[in-house]
């Protein structure tokens, strides 16, 4: 970004509104078993859009903030919830959605629109849409002690560590939010040149590759983009599949009775990323960039914390 940037609003602003609707279903499905099935959809109207419009001669470049997006979501989410019996419960939960609109950016932001005289270009998936994200959490006592399966007679004392252990987590699988492959122009012959929002050419090919076929070399197919012939790439926004993230977590607790008097112990373990499982979280977009395709960020790594505690 270079130059005397300026940055202006329509006179003739107005709020955006947003319409909303649901249904939602729950059955019981035996004795511990529940079953919630939700559907929701929203559609914005009237929502913010950056425009950089070529400025005449001997004017800054600027970014010009008015209303004409619009926004469209449908979400499914299935939630089985097992009720508390015997020390273990769980809730596994599938949410599947799809959002689109003409606006939206990276981290959830606005973004400048390419062509400022077409701007029905811009629509395409949402920047934050995840298509699937299942998630499941459970909590686990261990059947040790009175009244329990195993170790029932056992003496106070032995109870007292053996007893009482928990065991408690979170499995995410989810699908990446969508990028948009873009070409670094230094021409000044559009707004949008400067802010970086001049996309990709389209070369026709397939845009995401087999789950098996993406490594850190070459995440998407790069031949399916190319620099841009004219001022304007014909490739839409978000039309690359981002990396998923796959992340477990485990915690383990137990409190020690040390005497009488109820002074304790008590002790946790919390294990972030349990299967070391390597998260993948930024790919280059940048067409004729060296890395272009290529994982450039990958999330944290297995990391342990233990805490221990001393009531008195």
């Amino acid at each position: 970004m270079s130059g005397a940037l300026t940055f202006a609003v329509d006179p003739n602003y107005k709020p955006a509104y947003v319409q909303m609707w649901n249904i939602d279903v729950q059955a019981q499905i035996s004795r511990l078993y529940v079953l919630d099935v939700a559907y929701n959809g929203s559609k914005g109207t009237g929502l913010d859009i950056l425009r950089a419009p070529a400025p005449p001669s001997g004017v800054s470049s600027f970014v010009y903030q008015t209303n004409g997006a619009a926004s469209i979501l449908h979400s499914m989410t299935a939630t089985l919830t097992r009720s508390l019996s015997h020390g273990f419960n769980i809730n596994n939960t599938y949410t599947l959605s799809k959002s689109i609109d003409d606006a939206s950016g990276i981290g959830g932001g606005l973004i400048v629109a390419q062509n400022d005289t077409n701007l029905a270009t811009e629509r395409s998936l949402s920047s934050f849409d995840r298509r699937h994200n299942f998630q499941t959490t459970f909590s686990y006592e261990l059947p040790i002690g009175q009244n329990r399966k195993f170790f029932a007679g056992a003496s106070a004392k032995m109870l007292n560590f053996i007893a009482g252990w928990t065991f408690s987590g979170n499995f995410q699988l989810a699908s990446g939010i969508p990028l948009t492959a873009r070409y670094v122009s230094v021409s000044t012959g559009s707004g949008a040149a400067l802010y970086d929002s001049v996309r990709a050419d389209a070369t026709g090919l397939p845009v995401n590759l087999a789950w098996g076929d993406r490594t850190v070399a070459e995440f998407f197919n790069t031949t399916a983009f190319a620099i841009p012939a004219g001022q304007f790439g014909n490739a839409g926004r978000d039309t690359i599949t981002g990396p998923g993230s796959n992340l477990v977590t485990l915690s383990v607790r137990k409190s020690f009775r040390l005497d009488e008097n109820n002074r304790r112990v008590d002790f946790s373990c919390n294990v972030q990323n349990l299967l070391n499982h390597p998260n993948w979280t930024s790919v280059s977009t940048t067409v004729g960039s060296q890395n272009f395709g290529q994982v450039t960020g990958v999330g944290a790594m297995r990391a342990m914390t233990f805490n221990l505690r001393v009531s008195f």
